[in-house]
């Protein structure tokens, strides 16, 4: 592990920026689509559908980094 300690490093480092990536990814996309959910239908009374839609964005991170996470491990563990 001593002597492959670079390619756990790349390999950790690459993962992340990967979990980062689909993360905010994945929250834009929801939020979007919430938006314009929100703003096409009149059954939801809402003055201005920003502020949910970003409510949903965040949590759709928080579940996508829970997700994604397991994606990290098993690279690490597949090195």
């Amino acid at each position: 592990m001593i002597k492959n300690a670079a390619r756990f490093g790349w390999g950790n480092s690459i993962g992340f920026i990967m979990v980062v990536f689909g993360c905010t990814g994945i929250g834009a996309l929801t939020a979007f689509v919430c938006y314009i959910f929100i703003a096409q239908t009149t059954y939801f009374p809402v003055s201005s559908p920003i502020a949910p839609a970003f409510a949903i964005g965040i949590i759709a991170m928080f579940i996508a980094w829970v997700f994604l996470a397991i994606f990290s491990f098993s690279s690490d563990a597949l090195l």
